[in-house]
């Protein structure tokens, strides 16, 4: 809607979504017993995560060190490759694009699988107070890891049904109370999850987003 409001032509938004390939069962026996978030605790979140005490649990993505180097210094051993071969040897040139392309997607791949299955293990995931508009990226996420999510309530109509495939909250005690729900209803939690993960695979895949784009692009 901003898109259109600010320049008067056609557009879509691209809702966050996640490879269909990506999405896990849900996990019927978390071993954190509280919501679990992940990112930096600017303000309020900081604020937030005192007054909440033990019911959220900040966690860490095991790949974050070793993949973000391996990333990073790819890209200067292929460059250097690449550089030897693309005038003498087009053919291996081609090779080396793709062994980079293979080796991005493989990297890519396996950080992200590694981080669902570190926000996997809470009873619930905590999607903390932003500046975004809409639905960040944490909120696809954690419904593809196979848990809850807990969102702040956004302005205009949700995507995902509140009560039943999502719970959002609109202050500090309310997000408190949904946390302390799901510990002492574990079967909630996991009703929410499967409703979620059905709505993921039904409606927010980066397949079903790319068909979507296409068809924008060919104007359908």
């Amino acid at each position: 809607a901003d898109a259109a409001q600010s320049t008067g032509k056609r557009s879509m938004v691209w809702h966050q979504a996640v490879p269909e390939r990506s999405i896990l069962p849900v996990n019927h026996h978390p071993r954190i017993d509280a919501g679990v978030f992940v990112g930096s605790l600017y303000a309020p979140r900081d604020r937030w995560v005192s007054e909440l005490g033990g019911l959220v649990s900040q966690v860490e993505c095991p790949e974050s060190d070793a993949f973000q180097w391996l990333f990073e210094h790819s890209h200067e051993w292929i460059q250097r490759a690449f550089d030897r071969t693309r005038d003498r040897d087009p053919w291996w040139a081609r090779r080396v694009h793709a062994i980079y392309n293979r080796l991005q997607v493989g990297i890519r791949r396996h950080s992200f699988n590694s981080f669902l299955s570190t926000i996997r293990h809470g009873v619930a995931v905590v999607n903390l107070p932003s500046q975004v508009k809409g639905y960040s990226g944490r909120v696809v996420e954690g419904m593809a890891a196979g848990r809850p999510v807990l969102p702040q309530r956004i302005s205009g109509a949700p995507l995902f049904a509140e009560g039943r495939e999502i719970l959002h909250y609109s202050d500090v005690d309310e997000l408190g109370d949904h946390i302390r729900r799901l510990q002492q209803n574990p079967e909630t939690g996991n009703l929410i999850a499967r409703n979620a993960r059905a709505a993921l695979l039904a409606r927010h895949t980066v397949e079903i987003r790319t068909a979507e784009l296409l068809a924008f692009a060919e104007g359908a």
